[in-house]
């Protein structure tokens, strides 16, 4: 019973994870595209 508790955690961790990291990637993506929100970012940064 343990044993299924624990492998239902990994996985919704490694899914969790996997969607954090999809996310992020896209925020990446989108800001590359938009040289605007990379320089405020920039800006944003040094202050």
């Amino acid at each position: 019973m343990k044993l299924t508790v624990i492998l239902i955690n990994t996985i919704v961790l490694a899914s969790f994870l996997t969607g954090v990291g999809v996310l992020l990637d896209k925020i990446e993506t989108a800001s590359l595209s938009n040289p605007f929100r990379v320089r405020t970012a920039q800006l944003n940064k040094t202050n």
